[in-house]
């Protein structure tokens, strides 16, 4: 998860984080966001990020938060209470049970490298050293052993980011942070920031171990069930893709919820999707076959209308098939072929759809929201369904034990 913000708008604070809002827990966030994350079993959080974090100074949000001072949000515009620091957002972690993934500012940082290594000695280090008895002194006697760390954000970024660097600067910056960050703590993870320019011709050569990605931001604001379909397909990709994508954190953690300030927060068809990955496909990635009708856009042809994935789950020996039917009029019929193993049993859909594409979602329609399920027939190692046009249907099935 990451949070973005402009001067117009803030997904921190007022939505996550309000002290004065009835539902508000001990340290000020909002219990309705923490259970809303609870139940969508988020495993890792990532803060500051985006462009914020390039003129973010971590130093500013220790201590009491009275104490602290206000500063110009250089990336957005605006202002930075820094009444969430880092102390803070450890205990935001906790209390839904992620982890943390701290991104360091490699941008505008004062010393940058060596402000960075401060930081993880504030996290990490146990005792005796200026920051980690300044943690201590905070009432964090215990280090938070923060593993994961990022190494800037969109750092070659241009003309958008602050203190921007080329590609080829950043790799010398990176690499010199990396060393300095794990004198500190050589337990540490590293994440690279890649480059803001996407080149399908270039090539990487010499790396002796092996390139894993992390999309520490992707994702949309869920207004609409349009939103829902384009965040089903992307984790789709990353489950296709899982021999390299080990990470990713959804950017609009806030807008899982909706909320209508006068009614509150209600779940919408992208919580409960977002829920059917996060709850349900964990196990192996299956090469998965589509042949189906295709489509063309101006940039790419023979797209077919079915993005399906497939995911194995070996403690349960269940099968998760995740569909989008992306034919916006047509429901598409097809017959669903297991070449390794029977199916057992009936198989179980949960269908998550809307008539309107573009009828912002509303709190008095919110029951109206939640996934139909419905038992299917197998037949030995096939099962047929017909998708509902604009749907996302996950069918989990389970089969014999391998």
């Amino acid at each position: 998860m990451g949070l973005p913000d402009t001067s117009f708008f803030s997904t921190l604070y007022g939505p996550l984080y309000n002290p004065k809002s009835p539902l508000a827990d001990k340290n000020g966030f909002r219990k309705d966001y923490i259970d809303a994350m609870r139940e969508l079993k988020i495993t890792n959080m990532r803060w500051p990020g985006g462009n914020f974090v390039m003129g973010y100074d971590w130093k500013d949000g220790i201590g009491p938060q009275n104490k602290r001072p206000r500063r110009l949000n250089l990336a957005w515009g605006g202002y930075e209470s820094n009444e969430v620091g880092t102390d803070e957002w450890i205990a935001l972690n906790k209390a839904i049970g992620s982890e943390n993934v701290v991104c360091v500012n490699l941008g505008l940082g004062m010393g940058s490298i060596l402000d960075a290594c401060y930081w993880v000695e504030y996290c990490n280090h146990p005792k005796g050293t200026y920051y980690s008895d300044f943690r201590i002194k905070n009432g964090n006697p215990q280090p938070y052993n923060v593993k994961i760390w990022d190494l800037g954000n969109e750092v070659d970024g241009y003309p958008w980011e602050l203190g921007h660097m080329s590609a080829d600067d950043y790799v010398k910056v990176a690499r010199e942070a990396a060393k300095a960050m794990r004198s500190v703590d050589r337990s540490i993870k590293l994440v690279a920031s890649g480059s803001s320019y996407y080149e399908p011709t270039r090539t990487m050569k010499g790396f002796k171990n092996p390139i894993y990605i992390s999309f520490d931001e992707w994702g949309i604001m869920g207004r609409n069930f349009l939103s829902v379909l384009p965040v089903a397909q992307c984790f789709n990709s990353f489950i296709r893709n899982a021999d390299i994508v080990k990470m990713a954190n959804f950017t609009m953690l806030t807008s899982l919820l909706q909320e209508d300030r006068e009614k509150g927060t209600f779940k919408t068809p992208l919580f409960y999707m977002f829920k059917s990955f996060s709850n349900n496909c964990h196990g192996f990635a299956i090469d998965t076959y589509v042949q189906c009708d295709t489509f063309n856009t101006n940039k790419y042809k023979g797209i077919p209308y079915l993005d399906v994935t497939s995911v194995y789950n070996p403690s349960t020996n269940t099968i998760m098939i995740n569909v989008v039917n992306r034919h916006k009029d047509e429901a598409i019929t097809a017959e669903v072929v297991s070449v390794a193993i029977p199916f057992i049993n009936d198989a179980e859909v949960t269908v998550i759809n809307q008539n309107s594409l573009d009828e912002p979602f509303s709190f008095d329609k919110k029951d109206k929201y939640v996934p139909s399920i419905k038992q299917v027939q197998t037949n030995g190692n096939k099962l047929v369904y017909t998708f509902e046009p604009h749907s996302f249907t996950q069918i989990k099935v389970k089969i014999k034990e391998l």
